[in-house]
């Protein structure tokens, strides 16, 4: 595999479980090495953010076997990543988890930043029919979080029915939930 577009940044947060924790050393290895990073008290928002974006886009492009490209150019595919965007969104509020103002515009400028010809792993992985995929990470996670939030997650709900019902047709693992 080759990684494509501009160099990433991995971004630390406090553990709540070791809220006295600092892992000064890793930072200075990080430095020695010229690995870009940042430390944030609270890393939540940050993972989130990036788990909208990639969830989104995976359980679309997986669905209907797109590139990000395509679904941002589809009318249609871009409503449906918006809808799912909404949903982690309406999660994410629940669980008192600020985002960005505009986090959803916000992820969609990001997709443009991409190639257009980027397909996500969910979506090579079913595509290239293989025995694991990350269906129970993207999917299953927003179902679960969504019944135990209270949250609707129509979109999300339908797209892993038909990812489920695809994956076990090629004897993929079915999702947990």
């Amino acid at each position: 595999m080759v990684r494509t577009g501009k160099p990433g940044k991995i971004i630390f947060g406090r553990d709540p479980a070791f809220p006295d924790e600092t892992p000064h050393e890793l930072f200075g290895l990080f430095q020695k090495s010229s690995i870009d990073y940042e430390w944030k008290e609270n890393a939540n928002p940050a993972i989130w953010e990036k788990y909208m974006f990639i969830a989104s886009f995976s359980l679309i492009s997986a669905y209907y076997n797109r590139t990000l490209g395509e679904i941002l150019e589809e009318p249609s595919l871009k409503k449906e990543v918006v809808a799912i965007m909404n949903e982690i969104n309406c999660i994410a509020l629940k669980k008192k988890i600020q985002l960005p103002d505009g986090i959803v515009d916000l992820s969609l400028k990001k997709a443009a930043l991409f190639p257009p010809g980027t397909q996500t792993s969910l979506q090579r992985d079913l595509s290239q029919k293989k025995g694991k995929s990350e269906l129970d990470l993207f999917g299953g996670t927003i179902l679960y979080l969504g019944k135990e939030m209270g949250i609707p997650t129509p979109r999300t709900r339908k797209i892993c029915q038909e990812l489920e019902r695809i994956s076990s047709s090629l004897g993929m693992p079915e999702m947990a939930g």
